[in-house]
């Protein structure tokens, strides 16, 4: 009856939330079909024309993306037409979903089969997570609201229905989400202190500068950067969270006289063995998306001190040290809590 009841306050929930109606320009992107093979620059794609289907020119500029892809006839392609006047197109993108599908078949039978009902319910927290960040963050931050407001709000929302949904109406749950958010809270005015002190602007990720361009004034990109580490650190604290409550339960099951020291002593040896995997593999995830990165210095070797002080380090090093922080510090917030609530 509880995981019905939480079904339908999180589906309640989400659908009522305001929506944003954009009213932006764009290019106009046709889907077709490759049928000839290409030719001096241009090669044949079928789309359709009303009703009927006709067979347009498709022009492929050179340059890296022409020389990366793979087309052949049958590929699907996305294009453009070259201007108003012309019957002709340039090639914009090629069509990826098709190739999506067997990997999120696989996700979801993995999911499915090791994780069981368990498994289940975090596919409905997913779910419930995605959609408020598309319902609600982000129109929010498009309306030019405040982000880190924006998210942790929205963090409110995810948290317990993520953690409900994934672990289960008990005790542990909650403290796990009480933990969580203070953490959460915590580590987002450290991230706030942490950009004033560097003077990050938020203008180095290629998507900043085209919100930039398009919208000059209308987006608070350093309000942004600190929304976009306060959500990369919900991802991560969840393990933890619920780990450290799930310990201090099972040590008060086996010995219900402990002591309160003994206890946080006993879990926090365990806790530790957590703070090193998680920190080594929340720096490992963080290098491995700056790894086009690191390359460019590499390829232009500048002395070290020199490389962290540029922006786009520093906002990298950032990330990395307020995740890690934010998860040291739930791991005793946690344990402490859990302590205090589970007898």
């Amino acid at each position: 009856m509880k995981k019905i009841l939480a079904i339908f306050y999180s589906l309640t929930l989400i659908f009522v939330l305001p929506k944003t109606v954009f009213a932006n320009q764009y290019t106009e992107v046709i889907e077709g079909r490759v049928v000839g093979s290409p030719v001096d620059n241009y090669l044949l794609v079928e789309i359709k024309s009303g009703q009927e289907k006709k067979t347009v020119p498709v022009f492929i500029e050179d340059g890296l993306f022409a020389e990366q892809i793979k087309l052949k006839v049958g590929s699907k392609v996305m294009i453009s037409p070259i201007s108003e006047t012309e019957d002709t197109y340039y090639l914009a993108d090629i069509v990826r979903r098709q190739s999506l599908i067997p990997l999120l078949i696989l996700f979801l039978a993995l999911v499915l089969l090791v994780g069981g009902w368990r498994g289940v319910g975090s596919l409905f927290g997913l779910i419930a997570s995605l959609l408020v960040v598309a319902l609600l963050v982000v129109p929010l931050i498009a309306d030019g609201n405040n982000p880190v407001l924006v998210v942790l709000l929205g963090s409110f929302i995810i948290v317990p229905l993520t953690f409900y949904f994934s672990h289960g109406f008990s005790k542990k749950t909650t403290i796990a989400i009480v933990g969580t958010v203070i953490a959460l809270a915590f580590s987002g005015f450290l991230a706030q202190g942490a950009i004033q002190a560097t003077q990050l602007t938020g203008l180095v990720s290629e998507e900043a500068g085209f919100l930039q361009s398009a919208n000059p004034g209308a987006y608070n990109l350093t309000g942004i950067l600190l929304a976009g580490i306060i959500i990369g650190l919900l991802g991560v604290l969840d393990d933890v969270t619920v780990s450290q409550a799930a310990i201090v339960s099972e040590l008060l099951a086996v010995d219900k006289d402990i002591s309160d020291k003994e206890l946080f002593l006993r879990a926090m040896s365990i806790g530790k063995d957590h703070v090193s995997s998680m920190v080594n593999t929340l720096i490992l995830v963080y290098t491995g998306v700056s790894l086009p990165l690191l390359l460019l210095f590499h390829s232009n070797p500048r002395p070290l001190l020199q490389v962290v002080n540029y922006e786009v380090f520093t906002e990298e090093i950032v990330r990395a040290l307020i995740g890690s922080i934010g998860l040291i510090l739930a791991i005793p917030l946690t344990t402490i809590l859990a302590i205090k609530w589970s007898r």
